[in-house]
């Protein structure tokens, strides 16, 4: 029996039409991704990697074709899942604890309730003894974690991160994947993941989709079959590692060759 699929995408193009000019920008694309996976997209700059996961957010409308979740066609938000970009978006004025119970607040959860739900979640992302910093006062790492507690906290049943650490420091990246992949586990929340750094992607994943250029199509669907429980810091010494990331990086590479950029 097929497992459930969380997402299914469905024969999708997506066109960007101004005044002066129209583009393509993702042609043709299917794709299923199931309850529970972890799934990340490559491929080069201006594919529709983040196109296709505004559409999966609701946040962009199709051209043409469709997008289900969980059997449900996005029409407009989609309320069910969780966003993630590079750039957090945490409040200032607000403490750890203050940003993160801000979902439960707005959805006026008696106060405590929320309190025991943020306790819960600052020891899940490892901000214990920060509950009463600003961000002013935490690390660019930290603030990642507060904006993943915040997301995390509501429950989605999915949740779409878009290149989420892209610009942190090596070390720092390394230890942000391990602490996703750490809730990943917990939780087994469907995740999405656009990502530039393809190591990254087979680290994390279950399944890489590579793109081609503009207009982005699905080049390849590579099922990541390294075990689990996974070692970010050590798994790219591994043999399997290292197969996966050349088979990828000659997908890629003939795309790189065509004038396009990762």
């Amino acid at each position: 029996m097929k497992p459930p699929q969380a997402i299914q995408v469905r024969d999708v193009y997506k066109w960007f039409i101004s005044k002066n000019s129209e583009v393509l920008a993702l042609e043709d694309v299917s794709l299923d991704i199931g309850v529970g996976d972890f799934v990340s997209f490559v491929g080069p700059s201006g594919c529709g990697k983040s196109t296709l996961l505004n559409m999966i957010a609701g946040l962009q409308q199709v051209t043409a074709g469709t997008i289900h979740y969980h059997g449900r066609e996005v029409e407009g938000v989609n309320t069910r899942v969780g966003y993630i970009t590079q750039h957090d978006s945490i409040f200032p004025w607000r403490t750890v604890e203050s940003n993160i119970e801000l979902a439960l607040e707005l959805k006026k959860v008696p106060k405590p309730d929320r309190a025991a739900r943020v306790k819960e979640m600052i020891k899940l992302v490892g901000l214990e003894g920060f509950e009463k910093s600003y961000p002013s006062q935490l690390s660019g790492g930290m603030r990642k974690r507060v904006g993943l507690a915040r997301t995390l906290i509501y429950n989605p049943e999915a949740l779409l991160l878009d290149e989420p650490f892209g610009a942190l420091d090596a070390q720092l990246t390394l230890t942000l994947q391990d602490e996703l992949l750490r809730i990943w586990e917990m939780t087994r929340t469907t995740m999405v993941f656009v990502t530039h750094d393809l190591g990254e992607a087979i680290a994390l994943s279950n399944k890489v989709v590579v793109f081609t250029g503009r207009p982005g199509r699905i080049k390849l669907i590579r099922e990541i079959d390294i075990p689990r429980p996974r070692d970010v810091f050590r798994i790219r010494f591994s043999q399997r590692f290292g197969d996966l990331y050349e088979e990828l990086w000659a997908s890629l590479k003939e795309e790189v060759g065509k004038g396009e950029e990762l």
